[in-house]
């Protein structure tokens, strides 16, 4: 009985420190963790091993490794440093995600318009305005 007793207040000791580092590790800030590990997953950016195939009118530029598995053999690095999808553009958009293997070419008609990234939820987001007048008029109290 001695020795049951005595393995129990072990496990309850264990239980009791392991519930005390659990409880002072949930106050340490999730970004503390998180940091290194983004740290380390930009390194690995650096290290890819790749064929320069061109690079965009952003300054994205775009990379062809034939020895990685089908799916992440294409990459590319961003111009800038928020790496924002919507700066791929549309000619390279194909290419990257595997629709063709013909490289882009550059816009040949006259119409067509630079691509530009998306500024949804930024200064210069599009704002539409209306032009007509409207049919329901919110209600002012009298004055």
């Amino acid at each position: 009985f001695e020795d049951f007793a005595s393995n129990m207040a072990t496990v309850l000791r264990t239980a009791v420190v392991s519930h005390r580092i659990l409880r002072a590790a949930s106050s340490i800030p999730v970004r503390t963790f998180y940091s290194p590990m983004e740290q380390l997953a930009r390194v690995g950016k650096i290290v890819k091993r790749g064929k320069f195939v061109g690079e965009d009118s952003m300054g994205n530029k775009y990379f062809e490794n034939l020895d990685n598995i089908n799916g992440a053999h294409r990459y590319v690095e961003y111009a800038s440093d928020d790496e924002d999808a919507s700066t791929i553009a549309a000619e390279w958009h194909a290419w990257f995600h595997k629709m063709t293997d013909d490289l882009p070419t550059p816009p040949e008609q006259g119409w067509q318009l630079e691509h530009s990234r998306n500024n949804s939820g930024t200064k210069d987001q599009y704002v539409p305005y209306t032009t007509t007048t409207p049919k329901i008029h919110e209600w002012t109290p009298p004055e």
